[in-house]
């Protein structure tokens, strides 16, 4: 079951989040409900842009809320037979995720007291259009990559570097950095080679070369049992995003100097 976007409201109760702001921006709600499933979902590597939402259009912000408390205890009601711990839609039931949701959205709340808001609620904004508002691989696979380039690059000297060169050496360095730093039984080369591939369909779709990608495509093993699609990037990079927000509410300051060096 999922709830209503003026359900996840709810999650004010257990953090001190500034809630009258966003309630008078619809789209920003929605924006901040799509970071706060993507940072505590249970699906890990199954993860596609599942979010809270019933409806992830803003909702409209002349409706009234009085109802909304209401709305969100009759949700946990619903919810309380849930599935058992090892279920990968556990997060989608309000008894098992309501201490993770409090976690997320209390380390949300520091991040806005801190200037973060602007970004973070962009980076929802992007994560909204690729689990709703498309179902263009290509298009989901551009702007995901586009969220790792607006957290950890930076434009190159022009005068000495080839630009998208430089660009995906940073893209590729300083995510494996943090995406390892967030889960070390990763391998960091394996994480960086995967990057690579990555940035490099990014580029093709970016500059209009889609015999490449269809090339790449069709590279792809079809051993059964081992069989490999263009979506497995896709998926990748949510968990790659992910990490990377982690790390980022974990410790501004690394994020932004790894950034900015």
């Amino acid at each position: 079951m999922w709830v209503n976007i003026q359900r996840i409201i709810g999650v004010a109760h257990c953090a001190n989040v500034v809630w009258p702001d966003l309630v008078q921006r619809p789209q920003d709600l929605a924006n901040y409900c799509c970071l706060l499933s993507l940072l505590s979902h249970t699906e890990y590597e199954s993860y596609f842009g599942r979010t809270f939402l019933a409806d992830p259009n803003p909702v409209d912000p002349r409706q009234p809320t009085e109802k909304v408390w209401q709305e969100f205890m009759l949700f946990g009601i619903a919810s309380c037979d849930y599935p058992n711990s090892q279920d990968a839609l556990r997060w989608t039931f309000w008894p098992y995720v309501r201490e993770e949701l409090c976690r997320v959205a209390t380390q949300l709340d520091t991040a806005f007291a801190q200037g973060m808001t602007e970004k973070l609620l962009y980076v929802g904004g992007l994560l909204k259009i690729v689990g709703h508002d498309t179902r263009d691989e290509k298009t989901r696979l551009m702007l995901l990559t586009s969220i790792i380039e607006l957290l950890l690059t930076h434009n190159p000297d022009f005068s000495r570097f080839n630009v998208e060169d430089s660009i995906s050496k940073q893209f590729q360095l300083k995510a494996s950095i943090l995406i390892y730093l967030n889960n070390k039984t990763r391998s960091i080369n394996a994480v960086k080679n995967r990057l690579r591939t990555i940035y490099q369909q990014r580029s093709n779709i970016a500059h209009g070369n889609f015999q490449a990608v269809e090339k790449y495509i069709q590279s792809l093993s079809k051993k059964e049992g081992e069989e490999e699609y263009f979506d497995d990037l896709i998926v990748d990079l949510y968990g790659y995003v992910r990490a990377i927000l982690e790390e980022y509410l974990k410790d501004q300051a690394l994020v932004e100097f790894l950034k900015n060096n």
